[in-house]
């Protein structure tokens, strides 16, 4: 129990500072959910530890709830991942079937990618996952 509550609490760090991202600019063929959704996170990965913030005890939902974690690109090229009190602005380049998301408030870049009404955003390695979803 401790190392899961340990394992999340850095993963919460390090949405802070890795940040996530963006997906397609609009509905197509498969049902995909447009970019310009609104995106609450559902499930994060680091190192192979996946958490799912509605599966943790109730004071961890409360403060992840307090955090607000959510994503948002209302003209499919700007940009938000908003966590706690700091909205993190960036940029989304479409190349092929992913998203290239670059923030202001960091160097490296994340991979982005619409299936269905999820949005799965990962760094570079995939060496961090995260899955947002839309109603």
């Amino acid at each position: 129990m401790k190392r899961k509550k340990y394992i999340f609490g850095i993963c919460v760090f390090l949405l802070i500072g890795l940040l996530a991202g963006c997906g397609k600019s609009g509905s197509d063929d498969t049902g995909d959910a447009a970019i310009t959704s609104k995106w609450k996170i559902v499930e994060f990965t680091v190192n192979g530890e996946t958490s799912r913030p509605t599966e943790e005890p109730f004071y961890v939902r409360l403060f992840i709830a307090g955090m607000d974690p959510a994503f948002s690109c209302k003209d499919g090229e700007n940009c938000v991942f908003h966590l706690g009190k700091k909205d993190h602005k960036g940029t989304v380049v479409q190349e092929d079937d992913k998203y290239v998301i670059y923030y202001d408030d960091t160097k490296k870049p994340m991979i982005g990618r619409i299936e269905g009404k999820q949005l799965i955003i990962s760094d570079e390695n995939d060496k961090f996952q995260f899955v947002f979803e839309t109603k």
